[in-house]
C-alpha cells in the first residue's frame, strides 16, 4: 500500500495538467484493469469509473475494441474518453490527459524459474523477447545501450507466445507490463524477475480542450478517493490486483520499487539541475560572444583576425561592406586571396607576428574608383603560448587627411591675408602717384588745352610738330598704357584689401535661390565677362530643394563669390561642346548648402591643393591675378562664418561647395 500511494503521488505531481471531455468511453483490454467477457466490460478501471459516473449522474456507454480502435474513435469524435491510456508526447499533442493517474504500473523482465538473470547486467548476450509494437522494447533497448550491454532482441506475435517461449527456455527473458503477472498460467515455468524499469501512469484521456470540464470533475473525485484508504478505490484495487498472495506484489518488491523510483527521481532532478546549469553557462557564453561580436561589428574600422599562415579567422561587417564578401565565405581563406590590396602589407604582417610587436603604417594612399584615398594600418600580434596570429585594423582616414589639409590651408590663408594687407598699403601710395603723374603728363600734352599751346609758343616750340613726333613714336599710346596698367594695379590692390579685411556692407536676409538666379542673370548680361567666354552658350540647370530658409549675408559679396566661380568655370569650359553648370541648393543642419558644378576638364591634385591661395593662377599672364578664389574663400569663411571647398578629378569637372549659416555670424564692424 505504501508503494502504490507513493508512486501515485509522485507521478501525479510529475504529470501534465491535461484535461478532456464527455461519456462515450472507448476501452481496450488491459490485464485486470479492463476485461471483455460475454459482451460485458469489467475490471478495476471500469469499477472505479462507474462509481465516479454514478456520483456525477452520468450515463456511461462503453465502446470495447483494440488500442488503435480506441484512439481512432476518440480522434474521430465517436468516443469522448479512453480508459487506461499511457502518456506519450505524441498523444499529448492530440488528446487531454487526466491530472490524476488511475493506476501506476511499470515494465518488468520475465524469466523462467531458476534463471541466472537477476539484474540488468545479466542480460549481456541473452535472447530477450518482446511483442510486436511493444511499449517497453525501445525503452529497454536505450537503457541497455547506456550501460553498454549487448543482447539479442526477438520479436514475437503475442504475449501467450512470449511466455511459452520463456517457459520453454527458447528465450532467456521477455519484456511485459507487470500486470501480466496476474494472468500467468500456473502451468508455465515463469519467474517474477526482480528487474523492473520505467514506471508510468495510466490516465483517463479525452479530446483536447475539455470544454465541459469532465476531466476536471474526474480528477477531483479520483484524488479524493485515492487519499482515503477506506474508499472504494482501494477496495476495487484489492479486489482486482491483490486477490492472492502469489499474484500480488511482494512486500520486498514494494520497497525495492520505492527505492528505484526515489533513485530515478533524484537522478532526474540532478540531471535537470545539471542541464539547467549547462544551459545557463552556455547562454552566458553565447551572450558574451554575441556582445563581443556586436562590438567588433559596430566598429567603423575594418577588423580582420588571421592565423600564423595568414588565413582569416574573423571578419567584421565593415570588412564585409568594404571588400564585398561575407564572413562565412571569407573565413578559412588566405587573406590576400580575397583582399589582394593587402599584399603590400604582407611584410608588416610577418614583422608583427615574428617580433610580437604592433606594427603601424599611417596615411597610406590608395586609389578607389579613380579617387586617391588614405588609410591607417595597425597590426596587433595575438600571443597565446607563442604567437598564434594577428589582428589587423584598417581605418579610412581620407576625411581626416582632407580636414587637416583644410586646416593647414586656412592657417596659410590667414598668414597670407596679413601679408597681402601690408603689401596693399605699401603699394597703394606710390601707385597712386604713378597714375596721377602719368595722367597729368597726358593732360599737358593735350593740344586742345589753351594753356598748353600758350606755354609752347612762349618756349618757341611748334606744338603741332611735337604732336606729330609723339604720335609717330607712339609716346601717347605708351603713356595711356601706363595709366591703364596703373588702374589695373589699383584694382589688384583693392582686391587685396578685400582679401585682407572685412567691408562695410550691412547684412540682409535673402532667399538663396533668388540670389542664385539674380547672379546668373547678372553674369549673362555682363558683356565684359563675355570677352573670353560666352554665357549665352552655357546651359544652366537648377536643382533647388523646396522650402529653403532665408539666410543672413552681405548680398553683393556672396554675388561676387558666385560670379568668380561662374567666371572660372566658364573660362575652363571655353571651346568645349555642350558646356553646362548645375546649381544646387539644399538645407543642412543649421546651414544652407550651395553647389556649383561644371562639366569642364577638372582639376589636377596639384592645382586643387593651391586653389584658394592668393596670386595662384593657371591662366596666361595678363588674364588673371590669382585673387578671385582666395577673396571668395575669405568672404565665405572669415566674412560669413561658412565653409567653402572644391571637389574635382581630372576629366570629371569641378564642383564648388559653399555652406552658409542660416543665422548671421558676421563679425561686428
Amino acid at each position: 500500500m505504501r508503494f502504490l500511494f507513493l508512486f501515485s503521488f509522485l507521478l501525479a505531481v510529475l504529470s501534465l495538467p491535461l484535461y478532456g471531455e464527455t461519456l462515450r468511453v472507448a476501452c481496450f483490454e488491459k490485464d485486470r484493469l479492463v476485461e471483455f467477457e460475454d459482451g460485458q466490460v469489467k475490471g478495476f478501471a471500469v469499477d472505479v469509473f462507474d462509481y465516479i459516473a454514478k456520483l456525477e449522474g452520468w450515463s456511461v456507454e462503453y465502446l470495447p475494441g483494440t488500442l488503435p480502435e480506441s484512439i481512432s474513435r476518440l480522434t474521430g469524435g465517436e468516443a469522448d474518453l479512453i480508459l487506461t491510456l499511457g502518456y506519450t508526447e505524441e498523444r499529448s499533442r492530440r488528446f487531454a490527459y487526466s491530472s490524476e493517474v488511475l493506476l501506476t504500473t511499470w515494465g518488468r523482465v520475465f524469466t523462467s524459474k531458476g534463471s541466472e538473470v537477476q539484474s540488468i547486467i545479466d542480460l549481456e548476450g541473452k535472447r530477450v523477447g518482446y511483442v510486436d509494437d511493444s511499449f517497453f522494447y525501445p525503452i529497454m533497448q536505450d537503457l541497455l545501450q547506456q550501460f553498454e550491454i549487448e543482447c539479442t532482441f526477438v520479436a514475437v506475435e503475442s504475449f501467450d507466445s512470449l511466455f511459452q517461449q520463456i517457459s520453454g527456455e527458447s528465450l532467456d527473458a521477455g519484456l511485459a507490463d507487470r500486470l501480466k503477472a496476474f494472468t500467468l498460467s500456473s502451468s508455465l515455468e515463469i519467474s517474477e524477475n526482480p528487474i523492473v524499469f520505467h514506471p508510468y501512469g495510466l490516465h483517463i484521456v479525452g479530446a483536447a480542450g475539455d470544454p465541459q470540464d469532465y476531466l476536471v470533475k474526474i480528477d477531483s473525485l479520483l484524488k479524493e478517493l485515492k487519499q482515503n484508504e477506506g474508499s472504494v478505490y482501494h477496495t476495487f484495487r484489492r479486489k482486482w490486483l491483490s486477490e492472492s498472495g502469489s499474484e500480488g506484489v511482494p512486500n520486498w518488491l514494494e520497497w525495492l520499487l520505492v527505492g528505484v523510483a526515489a533513485a530515478i527521481i533524484l537522478i532526474s532532478l540532478w540531471s535537470i539541475s545539471l542541464r539547467q546549469q549547462v544551459k545557463s553557462r552556455t547562454a552566458e557564453i553565447e551572450h558574451l560572444q554575441n556582445f563581443l561580436a556586436n562590438i567588433i561589428d559596430s566598429m567603423p574600422s575594418i577588423i580582420i583576425t588571421v592565423d600564423k599562415a595568414g588565413c582569416i579567422l574573423q571578419w567584421n561587417r565593415q570588412a564585409e561592406a568594404y571588400i564585398g564578401l561575407t564572413a562565412s565565405k571569407a573565413e578559412g581563406k588566405k587573406l590576400i586571396s580575397v583582399y589582394s590590396n593587402f599584399s603590400k602589407y604582407l611584410d608588416c604582417l610577418q614583422q608583427a607576428i615574428q617580433t610580437s610587436q604592433p606594427v603601424s603604417r599611417l596615411r597610406q594612399p590608395y586609389v578607389k574608383n579613380g579617387i586617391t584615398r588614405y588609410e591607417d594600418l595597425s597590426i596587433y600580434p595575438l600571443v597565446e603560448n607563442g604567437v598564434q596570429g594577428a589582428v589587423i585594423r584598417i581605418d579610412d582616414v581620407s576625411e581626416k587627411v582632407h580636414l587637416e589639409e583644410t586646416m593647414i590651408q586656412s592657417e596659410k590663408m590667414v598668414s597670407v591675408g596679413g601679408l597681402a594687407a601690408g603689401m596693399a598699403h605699401e603699394i597703394n601710395n606710390p601707385l597712386a602717384g604713378i597714375i596721377q603723374n602719368a595722367s597729368v603728363v597726358m593732360q599737358r600734352l593735350d593740344p586742345a588745352l589753351p594753356v598748353n599751346r600758350r606755354v609752347a609758343a612762349e618756349s618757341g616750340l611748334e606744338f603741332a610738330a611735337l604732336q606729330r613726333y609723339l604720335e609717330q613714336r607712339e609716346i601717347l599710346e605708351l603713356q595711356r598704357n601706363v595709366v591703364e596698367s596703373g588702374k589695373r594695379a589699383s584694382r589688384i590692390v583693392k582686391d587685396m584689401l578685400t582679401f585682407a579685411r572685412k567691408g562695410n556692407l550691412q547684412p540682409s536676409r535673402v532667399c538663396i535661390t533668388e540670389l542664385l538666379d539674380t547672379t546668373i542673370e547678372l553674369a549673362q548680361s555682363d558683356y565684359r565677362l563675355k570677352k573670353n567666354f560666352r554665357f549665352d552658350k552655357i546651359e544652366f540647370r537648377r536643382e533647388y530643394q523646396e522650402d529653403l530658409p532665408n539666410i543672413e549675408c552681405e548680398i553683393p559679396k556672396i554675388q561676387q563669390v558666385i560670379l568668380n566661380i561662374l567666371r572660372n568655370g566658364a573660362e575652363a569650359m571655353y571651346g568645349q561642346p555642350e558646356p553646362r553648370f548645375i546649381l544646387r541648393a539644399a538645407k543642412g543642419p543649421n546651414y544652407v548648402q550651395i553647389e556649383i558644378e561644371d562639366n569642364g576638364p577638372g582639376l589636377s591634385p596639384e592645382v586643387k591643393s593651391h586653389l584658394f591661395e592668393p596670386f595662384y593662377t593657371t591662366k596666361e599672364i595678363g588674364r588673371g591675378t590669382g585673387l578671385g578664389l582666395s577673396v571668395s574663400y575669405f568672404i565665405i569663411t572669415e566674412g560669413h562664418g561658412g565653409e567653402m571647398m572644391a571637389e574635382s578629378e581630372p576629366g570629371h569637372g569641378t564642383c564648388f561647395i559653399i555652406r552658409l549659416p542660416e543665422k548671421s555670424v558676421l563679425m561686428p564692424r
